[in-house]
């Protein structure tokens, strides 16, 4: 939900400052957006694996926080796939990891 509203208010945005222009002078005034947009983005634009350890010390040279999924935060003993799993409570998410359920 807080996903869908973000993006409907940046959508909102652009169709705000792109209102009213028509022909070359919207394609100029959309292209002007995007490179504003990127420009005032570009610190926490990523283009890598968010999941490795490239993405740690780069969100940590960035100085942006970096909240691991709470899976990835228990040991690996913990995880199980789906494949291994019987038909037995050892596969619930509680029983993977105690803190996957906080």
């Amino acid at each position: 939900m807080v996903l869908n509203t973000a993006m409907a208010k940046s959508l909102k945005d652009f169709a705000d400052a792109l209102e009213g222009k028509t022909g070359d002078e919207f394609v100029q005034a959309a292209m002007d957006y995007v490179k504003q947009t990127l420009r005032d983005h570009e610190r926490i634009i990523f283009n890598g694996n968010g999941y490795s350890a490239e993405w740690e010390e780069e969100a940590a040279r960035r100085g942006l926080a970096n909240h691991r999924p709470r899976l990835m935060r228990c040991p690996a003993s913990w995880r199980r796939s789906p494949s291994s799993c019987s038909r037995s409570s050892a596969c619930s998410p509680k029983a993977r990891c105690a803190a996957a359920t906080r």
